[in-house]
């Protein structure tokens, strides 16, 4: 089995639909979804409802999270705060009510488990910034 996994489309439907694209080109017979599907990018309804519409396993992002309100976004920088705003006034509630439900950990199968973040702490959403991190 081809597995293609894929994540932090963060609302770039061009990224999204070329490799999807070219996923299909290679074969690929299952999709798993490392989150971040929103943020930044100016098509998360048009991302959430591909990704939705796929089926794939799926796990929450930090910043599929915070639009949804479920993560604080105290820490986000300046750029990240202003793409949360606007994703949050601009999403369709059934694509906000997807991003609610989705877990943080989900396993595919006892060889496969997502997680956006880290297996230990996964709603720590935490940056290596330096070397002791």
């Amino acid at each position: 089995m081809r597995y293609a996994i894929f994540g932090d489309i963060h609302g770039n439907i061009e990224a999204l639909d070329t490799v999807l694209s070219h996923c299909k080109k290679e074969g690929v017979d299952r999709f798993l979804c490392l989150g971040d599907i929103v943020g930044y990018g100016a098509n998360p309804d048009e991302c959430c409802d591909i990704v939705r519409e796929m089926g794939c396993p799926t796990v929450a992002g930090n910043h599929d999270w915070a639009v949804c309100g479920k993560l604080s976004i105290e820490f986000f920088n300046t750029y990240a705060k202003q793409a949360v705003y606007w994703t949050r006034d601009n999403l369709k509630e059934e694509n906000m009510q997807f991003l609610r439900e989705l877990p943080l950990v989900q396993e595919v199968n006892e060889d496969i488990t997502l997680v956006h973040g880290s297996l230990n702490f996964p709603d720590l959403f935490d940056y290596i910034q330096t070397s002791q991190d």
